[in-house]
């Protein structure tokens, strides 16, 4: 019995292999958001703790030195933009990893395209080969019934 090979196998390895490129990409752009998301998520509790600091010197008014007061609203004031700088770059990336998600699922497509292509394909060839083989044994059996 013969075996089937499929004529665009070489396209549908191609495909798969982009497939995981796109893949392997798209997981990297994950990694850097989550790492960037835990950055967030320090500067906001550097902020809150600071905060919290900073209240406990206003709470004792005759140890209140202006000095460290001056210190903390700088520090608050830089980590407040550093948050803002921070939520834009997490917004890049966002966009950037919806990209990549459009690219993972148009390979995908691309790639059932062709598994359904072979599949279709290799369901007809054995169709035909299975006709063929019982033409034969149809053939067989007549010229021996002949006899």
């Amino acid at each position: 019995m013969k075996k089937y090979s499929f004529r665009l196998q070489t396209v549908l390895d191609l495909k798969e292999k982009i497939l995981e490129n796109k893949m392997l990409e798209l997981s990297k752009v994950v990694s850097v958001y989550n790492q960037e998301k835990d950055r967030l998520q320090e500067f906001e509790t550097k902020k809150k703790n600071s905060l919290a600091e900073l209240n406990d010197l206003y709470s004792k008014p005759e140890l209140l030195d202006l000095s460290q007061v001056k210190t903390y609203k700088a520090f608050l004031g830089k980590i407040s933009f550093d948050i803002n700088k921070q939520k834009q770059v997490l917004e890049k990336i966002l966009k950037l990893m919806e990209a990549k998600q459009k690219e993972v699922n148009q390979a995908l497509k691309e790639k059932k395209i062709y598994e359904k292509l072979k599949e279709n394909e290799e369901e007809r060839f054995y169709k035909e080969l299975n006709m063929k083989e019982s033409v034969e044994i149809d053939d067989i059996a007549l010229s021996r019934y002949g006899r």
